[in-house]
Formats: C-alpha cells, structure tokens, sequence
C-alpha cells in the first residue's frame, strides 16, 4: 500500500466516524479505532521501508500483514486486560456449537478443493499460480481481515455508535 492510499483510507475512516467526535460518550471508542487503523496500516508498510531483501516470501509482503496482525493483537489484549472490551466481544472464542468443527473443516476442504479445480480447468486462468500465492491467500488476508475488520474494529466502533435501529424484530447497529 503506497503512501497516498494509506493516507486516503485514514482520511476515509475519519470522515466515516466523524459523527462521533461530538459525541462526549463516543469519542474515545473513535479515537481507539482511528488508532488501531492507524498502527495497523504503519506496521504493513514498515517492512517496504527496509533496505533489502523481503524477510518472508518473494510475492507478498508477509512482515507487514504479520506486524499488522501483531498490532492488532497487541491493542486488542490491552483492550481485554483493562476491562475495556471482553475477548468475545472482539470475536475471539474458542466455544463452537457440539458438532460443528467437523462440518466446518469438510465445507471448507470443499470450497478450497472447488476452487483448486476451477482454477485447473478454466481455459480463461491465470498463467501458473506459485504454491506462496496459495499459501498466502490461504492464510493472512483472511485472519487480518477477520481479526481487525470483523473484530477489533467493530467492536470500537459498535461502543462509539452505540444507537440501534430495529429491523425485522432484530437489533441493527455496527456490530
């Protein structure tokens, strides 16, 4: 990610939750989200920043989604161990319904194979996809995402926004 669309995200995310800078009981929930987009997006770029060769991998930056990750770890445990947001409020569990682990792990070898197959047998494919690539997209894009977008994130931004709208007899808010 270059300087100009790291700048343009957090300029985005600012004017998205600008709302909740006037809000007393809101501002510091935005203000830790900001924070937490902020230092994720600077720990991605620090290892582009470094002479030399990339520490992982040849094609993707692994060392910043990595630290990013880290990051986000990082203020998600301060988060916890203040008492500020519980684990499970961040979506970090271990509790998964009887049964469902096994299900889970066949639909997703499914999918993945499906996609292995189509990949193999499209005429329009791409040219020859490295075992990295696979790797890669296998892993990190999906546990950063899921961890800061899906988790971190929302969960700050459900705090500062916290008005809720019924539809259909359910809550709707951020989260």
């Amino acid at each position: 990610m270059g300087d100009a669309s790291l700048l343009l995200t957090l300029a985005l995310a600012t004017l998205l939750v600008l709302p909740g800078f006037f809000k007393p009981a809101a501002r510091a929930w935005v203000v830790a989200s900001l924070a937490t987009l902020t230092l994720f997006l600077g720990l991605q770029v620090v290892p582009t920043l470094l002479p030399g060769e990339r520490v992982i991998g040849d094609h993707w930056n692994w060392s910043g989604q990595l630290l990013g990750l880290a990051g986000v770890l990082w203020i998600a445990s301060l988060l916890a161990r203040r008492g500020l947001l519980p684990w499970r409020e961040m979506g970090f569990t271990w509790a998964q319904r009887r049964g469902s682990v096994r299900p889970a792990l066949w639909a997703a070898a499914a999918a993945l194979s499906f996609n292995v197959l189509v990949m193999n047998l499209s005429s329009f494919r791409l040219s020859r996809v490295p075992l990295e690539t696979w790797v890669y997209q296998a892993t990190l894009p999906g546990l950063v995402e899921e961890v800061l977008f899906r988790g971190v994130l929302l969960a700050l931004l459900d705090r500062a926004f916290s008005a809720r709208r019924v539809f259909a007899g359910a809550p709707i808010g951020w989260a």
